[in-house]
C-alpha cells in the first residue's frame, strides 16, 4: 500500500441513535423501545418511543426520526425523519443536529445542501459530537460548498480523533503521516525525514491514531497503521504505552492534541 493509495478514503456517513436517557420518570419505556431495537423489534420500538416523541422527549423524538429514516418498524419517510429530528435539534440535542446534518449531505427528503449541512454538524460538533466534528473535517477536507481547507480539515479531525471517533482518528492519522494542513515550512515526516526529530515524533503519532482506530472499528485503518509500520524504525512495543496512554485518559493524553 502506498501513500497514494492512502489518500482514498471511504465513506462511513452514519446517522446517529441516541443509546442513553437520564430521566427516571420516562426511562422505563425509552429503555423498552432500545431493547427492541437490540432485538431487531423495530415496530416495537416505534410504539415505545411516538408517545415519548409526542410529549416533547428530545431523545426519543430522535430515535423516532432514526426509525423513520431508515424505514424500521415503519415506512421509510423522510420528511417525518426530517419533522423529528428538527423537533429534537430545537433542543439543542447534539445527535439529532448531527442526523439532520446527514440529510442535508445527503440530500434526503430535501435538496443536497453542505452548507446547512454543516451549519448543523458545527452544533453538534461544538457540543463534542465526535461524529459531527468528524464531517466538519469531511467537507473541509473534500472543499464541499466552501473552499478546500486542510489546515481546517486537520483540525477538526483532530478534534474527532479526541472526541473518540474512529474515522476522525484514521482521518488523523493520515493527516499526521503526510503532513496535510501544516504550514508549508513546517512539511512533513517524508520532507523532513532526515532533518527534523518531530517528523519521527508525527510518524508514531501517526501510528498510535491508526491503531487506536483499528480498535474502535474503522475498517482500513489497519492497512494505514501497516503501512506506517513498515515505514518506521521503532517497534510496536515503543507505540503501545502511548497507545495505552491516550486510552485510559479517555484522549486526555494523546500525542500531537
Amino acid at each position: 500500500m502506498n501513500v497514494m493509495q492512502l489518500h482514498r478514503m471511504r465513506k462511513i456517513l452514519t446517522t446517529i441513535l441516541l443509546t442513553s436517557f437520564c430521566s427516571t420518570a420516562l426511562s422505563e419505556a425509552f429503555i423498552a423501545g432500545l431493547n427492541a431495537i437490540d432485538r431487531n423489534h423495530y415496530a416495537t420500538a416505534f410504539r415505545s418511543f411516538r408517545p415519548l416523541a409526542e410529549e416533547g422527549n428530545p431523545e426519543a423524538q430522535n430515535n423516532l426520526g432514526f426509525l423513520y429514516q431508515h424505514g424500521l418498524g415503519v415506512k421509510r419517510n423522510y420528511s417525518l425523519a426530517l419533522n423529528w429530528y428538527t423537533r429534537s435539534a430545537n433542543q439543542e440535542l447534539a445527535e439529532a443536529q448531527h442526523n439532520l446534518g446527514m440529510l442535508n449531505y445527503l440530500g434526503h427528503g430535501v435538496s443536497q445542501d453542505f452548507r446547512i449541512a454543516r451549519r448543523y454538524f458545527q452544533k453538534a460538533s461544538d457540543q463534542k459530537l465526535g461524529a459531527a466534528s468528524y464531517m466538519v473535517g469531511l467537507i473541509h477536507f473534500k472543499g464541499e460548498g466552501f473552499q478546500k481547507n486542510d489546515a481546517q480539515a486537520r483540525r477538526y479531525f483532530a478534534k474527532a480523533a479526541s472526541e473518540g471517533d474512529a474515522n476522525g482518528q484514521y482521518m488523523y492519522s493520515y493527516f499526521l503521516l503526510t503532513g496535510e494542513g501544516k504550514k508549508r515550512d513546517q512539511g512533513s515526516y517524508w520532507d523532513n525525514l532526515f532533518t527534523q526529530e518531530v517528523a519521527v515524533e508525527e510518524l508514531k503519532a501517526s501510528w498510535v491514531w491508526a491503531e487506536i482506530a483499528v480498535l474502535n472499528g474503522q475498517a482500513d485503518a489497519s492497512n494505514l497503521a501497516e503501512f506506517v509500520r513498515i515505514q518506521s524504525d521503532f517497534s510496536l512495543e515503543e507505540i503501545d504505552p502511548m497507545i495505552e496512554a491516550c486510552l485510559s485518559s479517555s484522549y486526555q493524553k494523546c500525542p500531537f492534541l
